[in-house]
């Protein structure tokens, strides 16, 4: 789709005449590659949440939650609790560089062995308290507990997995 005089949209907004599109009308018209350009280049952060809660198609949930770099958390967990695709689910609780889209993936996977790698992992090793004792809250494994219950980075990601032993 381009802008009246032929040129590209970047997000709602044409690169070369400025022109701008109506959000409103884009999601009624349910175009799913305009909105996965808008979720991935609008400038708004309010415009691309608006884009991918309105997004079905795969590839373009993908694309918004892997890219990281112009998103921020919200808008790539948000991306990514929609995702069905096991592979891009697989890669994301992996290799994403925000816990909280990794942990979004971990709870869609099919493969219940990896995800709870993946919890234990974010709970033993995160940065932040609070996203350590979310993927704490996901695990089910007395020995992944035990372990985080002894070895976690925080001492409320401890407690949490001395709570969740009982």
């Amino acid at each position: 789709m381009a802008c009246f005089f032929g040129h590209a949209w970047k997000g709602l907004k044409c690169e070369k005449c400025g022109k701008t599109r109506d959000i409103e009308k884009l999601i009624k018209s349910n175009d799913q590659k305009a909105l996965s350009d808008v979720a991935f280049y609008d400038r708004d952060a309010n415009i691309r949440g608006l884009a991918i809660r309105n997004l079905s198609d795969q590839k373009g949930l993908i694309r918004v939650a892997m890219s990281g770099i112009e998103q921020n958390v919200l808008l790539c967990t948000e991306a990514t609790k929609k995702i069905t695709d096991q592979e891009a689910l697989t890669y994301l609780a992996q290799h994403h560089k925000y816990s909280e889209t990794r942990i979004a993936a971990a709870k869609n996977l099919t493969d219940k062995n990896l995800a709870e790698k993946v919890f234990a992992e974010i709970a033993l090793n995160d940065v932040i308290h609070y996203t350590g004792k979310e993927a704490v809250n996901e695990l089910t494994n007395q020995k992944l507990l035990t372990d985080i219950a002894n070895n976690a980075r925080h001492s409320e990601v401890r407690e949490a997995a001395r709570k969740k032993l009982g």
